[in-house]
């Protein structure tokens, strides 16, 4: 569990899904495959679906949802935690507040105000 500046007055709690919050090493990060299934980009700031295809060590299927829980956006501070896995899912001006950024008309310029970072997930 992780508390999460989103430069607003109440610190968020975001979580790693039950079924890969076991993943506590570098190990069993590497040793997990899979694919995962998202929604394409879109600048929906609170809402998200994605699904992991896990394969278990047994090779058996195993399928993890994922939504705005899991998702930490584009310039979110993780705080009151000492480290955190995650998955990029998507970059550059295909991110949520990339999509949702407001333009700005200057003179003689435009210029799109947005933060910084990569959207991620906890895993």
């Amino acid at each position: 569990m992780a508390d999460v500046d989103l430069s607003e007055t109440n610190l968020k709690i975001k979580q790693a899904s039950p079924h890969t919050s076991d993943c506590t090493s570098p190990s069993r990060v590497t040793a997990l495959r899979g694919s995962l299934r998202s929604e394409h980009p879109n600048n929906s700031l609170y809402t998200y679906e994605g699904t992991l295809d896990l394969t278990t060590s047994a090779g058996f299927p195993k399928q993890v949802p994922l939504g705005p829980d899991q998702m930490l956006l584009r310039g979110a501070q993780i705080r009151n935690t000492p480290w955190a896995y995650g998955l990029v899912v998507f970059t550059g001006h295909e991110t949520k507040l990339m999509r949702n950024a407001t333009w700005v008309d200057l003179p003689h310029r435009g210029f799109c105000v947005t933060p910084t970072e990569s959207s991620s997930f906890f895993t």
